[in-house]
């Protein structure tokens, strides 16, 4: 009777499958047929948000296979490809660009709308440019793909009699299409040896990925296959072959450049081995732009990306909220401002993150290592260990897009392949959510802003609410884990290699966690009142009050930004110098005027309520009825009330309030 209930319940998992694949399918065809005409545009949107939801089905389904997934990723692509380019202008520029180059001359040099290209403005080409008085500002191997593209298509005539409008232009036009769509089809198939099935199917199957490729065709789908060159290059440990691909992936689209600092600063600790692939980046990218070297590119390079900054918008939420409270602050238009304001800020947080790794390296390391055994995000640490400089290069680039004046649906393309391959078993949900409700925003070139502001506002808003159900837990633990390498360097001097240490009052795991990675601990044990450990470190429970543990059993006892939360400050104390065989360190909050004391107190019940608001499995907030701070010369003198010996003392000064570091020995 289980057997064939089983059986018929694996025929019903298998028939719905199918049904939901043929829906899918059905879905892709419609939405390919109706981005043909801005008339049919409400019909593309809306099979696309149906292909949306029915993906979010066959993800919980689970039923899809590898197959399934590339069987019908390559039906959309052959049908998609003769789609004539009706959501956007960019490949016109494509083809215009691929032109000079076939030409002998240099895609920066000048404008499409100057005098050397008289003999060209008579061409229908001409007159579809959308920004013939900019310079090009497509990198060099993007100019690679569309010289090749244009060759193609004067070389093979087969590409000029597919149906499509009429002009010189179409059949280079299918030469650069032909190019990325067979980029993006390999990129697919190496997602392929990376991923799930069903994670597969929520990138290969997207929306999004189909416009971006054999759709509509925008360069940004090129990185599709050298952000997965990249990504298995480096989960086998050969670095500089994962340099080499993201570097070229840079020179496709500018922005994969802030992952580069990261990676190089990642790979290795040595400066030997971090100064060589540097060396290697800088060496590839002379390579690719000493075909297009000339003084003048740097500067009309430059002029173009000020203008795109300073005069587009599109799609860009956090840029609109801004804009739209300084419009109703003061009634007036700040968009010209804002933007430039926005840039400017993105390089200072890139200026700081690079610092971060460049200074930091240990603790950004600790930090992405713990947060993902927090989630269990994460491979073995031995694994782990290498990736955290693609997690914040990630960072780095979400930061760009939160920061941009124009987030074209097509440019989520990178931002959700790379989450989709870093964080698999926490996929980037906001992302994808954002990626496939912007395909909204088509509607502005057919019914007008009307539409258009709805799905901004749809999009971003949902993008956020599921960045808060889906991702603050991960942010406020990263938050924990940086705090708790910052407590470690303050602690180290005293904690000898290969001892045994007692984490006390230890929280979440993460300091304990950090102990056991330095010198290779023999023993870091957990003592916690609360069901609070979140990490994989051995922890036991006690009331408070008494320890479960005989005399002596540690070498250090550690105490950070405990004892001001306890119930009995002399008692929990008292109890760890029983336990310690040779030190207890003790790191705290302290205070020296009565405005400082106020303060203290103020943010700790804040730092706290937060902190009981994450996903973690107990509450701080009882604690605040026995919040109690002292001074440096109260805690000193606490500790010899205790029966202990301060043997040394620290004073710290922090932003928002002082700290105090001492070690108690055993009298």
């Amino acid at each position: 009777m289980i057997e064939a209930e089983e059986h018929g319940r694996g025929a019903a998992s298998r028939a719905w499958t199918l049904v939901l694949a043929g829906l899918m399918a059905a879905g892709g065809l419609v939405m390919i047929q109706a981005a043909r005409q801005p008339q049919t545009f409400p019909v593309f949107v809306a099979a696309a948000l149906v292909l949306g939801l029915l993906q979010i089905a066959a993800w919980r389904q689970n039923g899809f296979s590898v197959g399934m997934v590339l069987g019908l990723a390559v039906i959309w692509r052959i049908v998609a490809f003769p789609v004539p380019p009706v959501l956007s202008n960019d490949m016109y520029r494509y083809v215009w660009d691929g032109w000079v180059v076939l030409d002998g001359m240099n895609p920066y040099a000048f404008r499409p709308s100057d005098a050397i290209f008289s003999e060209w403005h008579g061409q229908p080409l001409a007159a579809l440019l959308n920004s013939a008085d900019f310079y090009s500002v497509y990198p060099p191997v993007s100019q690679v793909f569309f010289a090749a593209g244009a060759f193609l298509g004067r070389e093979i005539p087969g590409l000029g009699a597919i149906p499509g409008p009429s002009g010189e232009w179409w059949p280079s036009w299918m030469g650069i299409k032909m190019l990325f769509s067979i980029a993006e089809v390999a990129g697919v198939v190496m997602l392929s040896r990376m991923l799930q099935p069903r994670t597969l199917m929520l990138v290969a199957l997207s929306p999004v990925l189909l416009i971006a490729g054999s759709l509509q065709g925008h360069t940004d789908i090129l990185l599709l296959p050298l952000l997965a060159a990249g990504v298995i290059s480096w989960a086998k440990g050969r670095w500089g072959t994962a340099i080499v691909w993201i570097t070229l992936a840079a020179w496709v689209k500018l922005l994969p450049l802030v992952l580069l600092p990261f990676l190089v600063l990642g790979a290795s600790p040595k400066w030997r081995d971090r100064l060589r692939l540097g060396a290697l980046a800088a060496g590839v990218s002379v390579l690719v732009w000493i075909p297009f070297a000339a003084t003048y590119v740097p500067e009309h390079i430059a002029s173009s990306l000020e203008l795109y900054v300073a005069w587009f918008e599109f799609n860009a939420g956090p840029y609109y909220l801004v804009k739209e409270w300084y419009e109703f602050r003061t009634g007036a238009d700040w968009s010209k401002q804002i933007g430039p304001a926005f840039r400017r800020i993105h390089l200072v947080i890139l200026f700081v993150f690079g610092g971060m790794a460049l200074l930091m390296t240990s603790r950004l390391r600790f930090m992405t290592d713990a947060v993902a055994s927090r989630f269990g995000a994460g491979t073995p640490d031995e694994d782990r260990a290498r990736w955290w400089a693609w997690k914040v290069g990630y960072a780095a680039w979400v930061l760009h897009l939160v920061f941009s004046t124009t987030v074209h649906p097509w440019y989520l393309v990178g931002v959700l392949l790379l989450g989709v391959m870093l964080f698999e078993k926490r996929i980037p949900w906001h992302w994808w959510v954002l990626a496939t409700l912007s395909v909204g925003t088509y509607l502005l070139y057919s019914h007008g802003p009307e539409p258009y502001w709805w799905f901004v506002r749809l999009a971003w808003g949902a993008w956020g609410l599921t960045w808060i159900a889906m991702r603050s837990p991960g942010w406020l633990q990263g938050i924990l884990a940086w705090r708790a390498a910052a407590k470690y360097s303050l602690m180290r001097p005293w904690v000898g290699e290969r001892e045994d240490v007692l984490d006390l009052g230890g929280g979440e795991g993460y300091l304990a966690w950090r102990l056991r990675q330095a010198n290779d601990r023999r023993k870091t044990i957990v003592a916690e009142v609360r069901d609070a450990v979140v990490l994989p470190v051995e922890h036991l429970h006690y009331d408070g009050f008494v320890l479960p543990i005989n005399d002596n059993t540690f070498n250090v006892v550690v105490l950070g930004f405990v004892l001001h939360h306890a119930e009995d400050q002399e008692q929990v104390l008292r109890e760890a110098l029983r336990v310690a065989r040779q030190r207890v360190i003790v790191l705290e909050s302290t205070y020296g005027t009565g405005f400082e004391r106020i303060l203290l107190r103020r943010l700790d019940l804040l730092a706290n309520r937060i902190r009981s608001a994450s996903f973690t499995r107990s509450s701080m907030q009882h604690q605040k009825e026995h919040l109690h701070h002292r001074t440096n010369a109260e805690w000193i003198t606490m500790a010899s009330r205790t029966g202990g010996h301060v043997i040394a003392c620290r004073p710290v000064r922090r932003p928002f309030h002082r700290q105090f570091l001492f070690v108690v020995t055993p009298e």
